[in-house]
């Protein structure tokens, strides 16, 4: 089995070269590098010119502009069936792919790594390094979401039967979508070991483009409230799942001053002990994010 290495682009030419680079370390012979330009100004193609290597591939998005449209649109044109998720301004390790290659015929629709962490001149795992396996259906919803930085690769059937990312969800499109695989019945594989490295750093000047979006604005909380509502009926009957997503979304609703929208909601929130626990928790971290503010 081969696989397609997806890099979603806009504004980074050079970090680019260094995901790139990683990412043609990584691939396996047969494999492929496909870079997704997002309208970057200049092509992303001109940044890549002198790559000569045969599995690098540069596409123009032509769907929805933004981070999950250029999911979308790279999954669509992968040549593989096995896919991994890389940022532009990350960096894949070189022996990942090999190893989820390896775990994949487990039986795992999809999966994920702790990642390396890069502060200035150390380079902590988080979450901490553990065992790799399979995921039970008993496994806590929580353990079985993962941010598409974190080392996310998955099967293009289990992503395109999915509908794939929500290209409205400017932030937690990855929850959205785990939230649907798990649904659907899908398993998760978590590697025990790191995949990607991620840089804390955030990134200025010419290289400040980025898709993705900050999610603590009253629009971020409101994508963790379609999470919400959109997921929890199809996964009441995991424990703790409702809850689980309805805290998520109000925490984000506090630390975003986003309280109103979330009020109303609780107001129509059945059984009632939930609203209170609701509101009761929603309470607690506004006046939290009030002192930090």
């Amino acid at each position: 089995m081969s696989c397609t290495i997806l890099i979603p682009t806009h504004d980074r030419p050079t970090l680019l070269r260094r995901a790139v680079a990683s990412a043609l370390a990584a691939c396996p012979q047969g494999g492929e590098v496909l870079v997704v330009d997002d309208a970057s100004s200049p092509p992303a193609a001109e940044a890549l010119d002198g790559v000569g290597d045969p599995r690098l591939r540069v596409i123009r998005n032509q769907g929805p502009r933004g981070a999950s449209g250029a999911r979308n649109h790279g999954v669509a044109a992968a040549r593989h069936e096995l896919v991994f998720f890389l940022d532009d301004d990350d960096e894949i390790l070189p022996d990942y792919c090999g190893r989820i290659i390896a775990s994949a015929a487990q039986g795992a629709d999809y999966g994920f790594a702790p990642v390396a962490l890069r502060i200035g001149d150390a380079t902590p795992v988080f979450p901490p390094a553990g065992k790799s396996g399979l995921l039970g259906k008993d496994t806590q919803l929580r353990k079985r979401l993962a941010a598409t930085s974190a080392g996310f690769w998955i099967h293009r059937a289990a992503y395109l039967g999915a509908g794939g990312l929500d290209p409205e969800q400017v932030v937690d499109e990855d929850t959205d979508l785990c939230c649907r695989l798990v649904a659907t019945g899908r398993r998760a594989y978590r590697s025990g070991m790191p995949g990607t490295v991620v840089s804390r750093a955030r990134t200025s000047g010419a290289e400040a483009g980025q898709l993705t979006s900050t999610s603590n604005t009253p629009a971020g909380a409101a994508c963790y409230r379609r999470t919400y509502l959109r997921n929890w009926p199809a996964l009441a009957h995991l424990r703790g799942a409702r809850w689980f997503l309805l805290a998520r979304y109000l925490r984000r609703a506090a630390k975003a001053a986003a309280t109103r929208p979330a009020l109303a909601m609780l107001r129509d929130e059945r059984p009632v002990w939930l609203a209170l626990a609701g509101f009761v928790f929603l309470g607690v971290k506004s006046l939290s994010a009030q002192r930090r503010r």
